[in-house]
């Protein structure tokens, strides 16, 4: 048969017979392959509802807890009603993170429990809380500001020592972890330390660094490396300070840190509670090369105490100190003692006519400078109109140079100059009022 023609009716009926039943054949496979999916579709969601995170939150007989997998959410968060009856948290294991202000405000809380599956605390997680003693896991990774706010019970805070410091999530600033009217009595870090991590720990009295630390050990509350060689931290609400013998390097920023000038304006700027420190006769060396981040001059114009044991030290080493140690009459009274400065007429002046600094003369209102002065050293004046009333400073013929700031702040206040070759920094009377040379 040609293409085109027509076939005889019997080869036709059996054509038309074997497509039917193709059709036939083809339309129960699609049901099958239909029926299958229809049956199949509830295995798979009862799947993905097992496997999805799911977390609740009860109150029974005071104890708030909190279970399931993931991630805690802001619904599963004590409403206004429950706080006031939440005596102890409880966060099982399986819940993975907290949310910001999470048990803030449950003022009769005095235990918190958080399991190793946490790995991520919100701001203010446990703010305004009754609590003595809180463990935050050492599986903790991200950990957010002000977690203790206003904790004024706490004492004893134990924390990672390595950890991603949380911001909030608004533009609302914060303080560091502890603040209130009363600082804890200790900080102890589980794990490794990285230093910079210390200055969220707010205010308390002592530090305890994990014996497992390969880079940094504990005396007596304060910081030092491994080999107890070098000062790191001191603890801002610790008072006073005993330096370990054996120590050798003192770090500026051991004393001098801020927990974050530039995000908590309102925050720590160092060791505020300090009122004396001991150095001992092992110092070699006084340097802001390291553990020095956020290190603060001029803290503020209370005056403490300082003791320096070591036989001297070297002329870098005591103008390092002289710039981060707010106690300048007590350093200089120490410094004259061992043999490293002259005090003449409230000046303090090194070995090598480097003047250090003015720590004032009784009522006297003009300072002449020793001839033995080769160099007005760095913020050596500075603020010494406001501080002591001082109106003007005569230099002496040998002084060859005026470094920053030196007379910083000062007003109304004349300056006389003797010697015609002398280099005068750009910086030296930054931020001053109205002063006035007089070279001749």
């Amino acid at each position: 048969m040609k293409y085109g023609e027509m076939m005889d009716d019997k080869n036709y009926r059996k054509t038309r017979k074997g497509f039917v039943l193709l059709q036939k054949k083809l339309v129960v496979i699609s049901f099958i392959i239909v029926l299958a999916g229809i049956l199949d579709a509830p295995c798979r969601v009862a799947t993905s509802k097992k496997v999805s995170a799911s977390i609740t939150a009860t109150l029974k007989n005071g104890v708030f807890t909190v279970q399931g997998k993931g991630d805690m959410p802001d619904s599963a968060r004590p409403k206004a009603s429950q706080r006031k009856k939440i005596k102890k948290i409880v966060v099982k294991k399986g819940v993975t993170s907290l949310p910001e202000f999470a048990f803030k405000n449950c003022k009769k809380a005095t235990s918190i429990k958080i399991a190793s599956s946490v790995k991520r605390i919100g701001m203010q997680a446990f703010a305004k809380t009754a609590v003595k003693s809180l463990t935050i896991p050492k599986t903790a990774e991200s950990i957010g500001w002000g977690i203790c706010l206003d904790c004024d019970l706490l004492e004893k805070l134990v924390i990672p020592g390595d950890f991603s410091v949380l911001g909030p999530s608004s533009e609302n600033w914060e303080e560091p972890f502890v603040t209130g009217k009363k600082s804890l009595e200790t900080v102890k870090f589980s794990t490794e330390l990285n230093l910079e991590n210390v200055r969220m720990a707010g205010d308390c009295e002592n530090f305890i660094v994990s014996p497992d630390d390969p880079e940094f050990k504990s005396i007596d509350g304060i910081i030092y490396t491994k080999d107890g060689k070098t000062l790191a931290r001191i603890p801002y609400a610790r008072e006073e300070a005993v330096i370990a013998e054996g120590c050798e390097i003192i770090a500026a920023g051991s004393f001098n840190y801020t927990a974050d000038a530039y995000n908590q304006y309102n925050s720590y700027w160092g060791c505020g509670a300090l009122k004396s420190i001991v150095l001992p006769s092992s110092v070699k060396e006084v340097t802001d090369k390291v553990y020095s981040s956020f290190a603060r001059i001029g803290r503020d114009n209370r005056e403490g105490s300082i003791k320096l044991n070591m036989a001297g030290l070297d002329i870098k080493s005591i103008k390092k100190l002289w710039k981060y140690c707010d106690w300048k009459k007590s350093l200089s009274d120490e410094l004259a003692r061992i043999g490293c400065a002259d005090v003449t007429d409230g000046m303090v002046v090194l070995q090598n006519g480097y003047l250090c600094g003015y720590v004032g003369n009784g009522n006297q209102e003009e300072a002449v400078v020793p001839e033995s002065v080769k160099t007005i050293g760095e913020s050596a004046f500075s603020e010494a109109w406001f501080k002591y009333g001082l109106n003007s400073v005569v230099l002496g013929s040998n002084v060859k140079s005026i470094k920053d700031y030196a007379f910083k702040m000062d007003k109304n206040i004349k300056i006389y100059i003797k010697s015609k070759n002398i280099k005068v920094s750009d910086k030296a009377f930054k931020d001053c009022g109205t002063y006035e040379l007089i070279i001749g």
